[in-house]
């Protein structure tokens, strides 16, 4: 990531913090979850070509002490070269 990214994420990070506090409910945590989805915008990154993508999830089972979470990186150029050698 280039350093004007990682400012950009810092400080999407930091509004979130700010928005609200986050000794939530499951019920208010679905509702901020619910809300912030139509601010998500769906445009090019950039004119540079897509390198990575990666995708987090995070789960707390009811009862438990322990949380767990998965983090899945992909290189879209690589998965696109091995699903068409795949293919052939």
């Amino acid at each position: 990531m280039t350093s004007s990214t990682t400012r950009i994420f810092a400080r999407r990070i930091e509004l979130a913090r700010q928005a609200h506090s986050w000794n939530l409910t499951p019920r208010d945590a679905i509702r901020i979850q619910t809300e912030l989805r139509s601010k998500v915008v769906h445009a090019p990154l950039s004119s540079h070509p897509l390198q990575s993508v990666a995708g987090i999830d995070v789960g707390f089972p009811r009862g438990k002490t322990i949380a767990r979470a998965a983090v899945a990186l992909l290189e879209p150029t690589r998965l696109a070269h091995r699903l068409a050698s795949a293919k052939s």
